[in-house]
């Protein structure tokens, strides 16, 4: 009966240790971090319009020293592509349970670029 009762008891001891809720976090201290992505895209339908500042043809605008402007309109085709990154680092600090404090500073930076032909 003892040993049965000693079975129960540590069962019992080691289920509710178990469930035992976790202890709180931490919110205290340096963190950093990096990301890492990129993008690409194509259009064949970009409707261009405007006007060349350097353009010799014959145009809408005279410009001094004898430049003219010509009005130019079409539909090009748009390639974009490229990488975007980046990284961040801080300091938070734990003040209370429900409140933490910190500071932090990131750094980010894209290759996206493009061309086109119409």
């Amino acid at each position: 009966m003892k040993r049965r009762l000693a079975t129960i008891a540590a069962i019992a001891w080691t289920a509710t240790s178990a469930f035992a809720a976790p202890p709180p976090p931490i919110w205290t201290g340096f963190y950093a971090g990096v990301n890492l992505g990129g993008g690409a895209n194509t259009s064949t339908s970009v409707t261009t319009t405007g006007y060349s500042t350097f353009d010799w043809a014959a145009g809408v605008y005279n410009l001094p020293f004898g430049w003219v402007s010509g009005y130019r309109n079409g539909v090009a085709k748009v390639g974009q592509a490229g990488v975007v990154g980046g990284g961040q680092f801080g300091y938070n600090f734990q003040v209370s349970p429900n409140v933490v404090l910190g500071v932090e500073t990131d750094f980010q930076g894209s290759g996206i670029s493009g061309n086109g032909a119409s």
